[in-house]
């Protein structure tokens, strides 16, 4: 069996090479695959890879990328007699260490209470997910998939809300889109959003109206109603007494015996009308008075 090579550029794939040997009775090959440091050291070591047919590549898929394994190829004959093995040692798949490219388009937009992320993924790069990180001041902006604080799950997509951004504090913002074999994209341009303050309702002022000012028009006026008031009870208490006084002069006047030697003096006395009169006179000019006094 002729020299033995591998290439492991393909992620999940290592691909063994080798020359056939120049036997005439060359009947099949084996390849057999233990760990580094356990070599197969029989064609029943190891676990087979590929059949038993004469060839000269082999590709095994079922290795895990980052592993170290170690090959060993042997030939056998017509009568089943089986060839010392050609050895790779140490043979490691890093697998795909190509990461996606960065997310573009990306913007941060404060809306009512939250902020609205959105952009666009690589495309054709494999994203297996989404991560989307936050940090706090425009100079802390993450710088890794673990960096920050995680927003949302880690699905595809291209766009996310940010709920429990507090109000008026200064965020930025980052996406990394990350493929199956755990490649990180290179950082996006970071976005900065800031939530606004909620203003709070203003209460409109009341002002209560101006009391009227007592001024000393009103004063007066008040005390020139109780004048003009009380000058009519008084005028009502004369007239009241004056009738009662008439009216007895007339009725004793009535019952004088007639002198006849003197002369006849009639006793009359003031007629209750004459009285009315001023008194009517009196109460319409204080009520005049108060009239005008109430208007200024």
């Amino acid at each position: 069996m002729g020299h033995l090579r591998t290439i492991t550029s393909v992620a999940g794939r290592i691909t063994l090479l080798w020359t056939k040997p120049g036997a005439s009775d060359l009947a099949g090959v084996v390849v057999r695959r233990g760990w580094a440091g356990a070599c197969p050291a029989s064609h029943r070591d190891g676990v087979a890879v590929g059949g038993s047919a004469v060839r000269t590549r082999q590709i095994d898929t079922g290795a895990v990328d980052g592993q170290r394994y170690c090959y060993a190829i042997f030939a056998f004959d017509r009568n089943g007699n089986y060839s010392r093995s050609t050895v790779a040692h140490s043979v490691m798949n890093p697998g795909d260490r190509t990461p996606p490219g960065p997310v573009t388009n990306f913007t941060a937009v404060s809306q009512g209470g939250h902020v609205a992320l959105s952009w666009r993924n690589p495309v054709h790069a494999g994203v297996a997910f989404d991560t989307v990180r936050r940090g706090t001041g425009a100079s802390n902006c993450p710088t890794g998939p673990a960096d920050g604080t995680a927003i949302g799950g880690q699905g595809v997509r291209t766009s996310q809300t940010d709920a429990s951004a507090q109000p008026g504090v200064l965020y930025c913002y980052r996406v990394f889109a990350l493929d199956a074999a755990g490649n990180t994209s290179v950082m996006s341009s970071g976005a900065d959003a800031t939530t606004p303050k909620p203003v709070a309702p203003v209460q409109p002022q009341v002002t209560p109206p101006p009391s009227p000012p007592a001024t000393s028009g009103g004063r007066l006026s008040s005390t020139l109603l109780r004048m003009v008031a009380g000058i009519g009870l008084v005028m009502l208490l004369v007239m009241a007494t004056a009738t009662v006084v008439t009216r007895r002069r007339t009725h004793t006047s009535a019952y004088l015996p007639a002198r006849q030697d003197g002369p006849r003096m009639a006793m009359t006395g003031v007629a209750p009308v004459t009285l009315v009169i001023p008194a009517l006179l009196v109460l319409g000019s204080c009520a005049a008075i108060a009239f005008v006094l109430l208007n200024l």
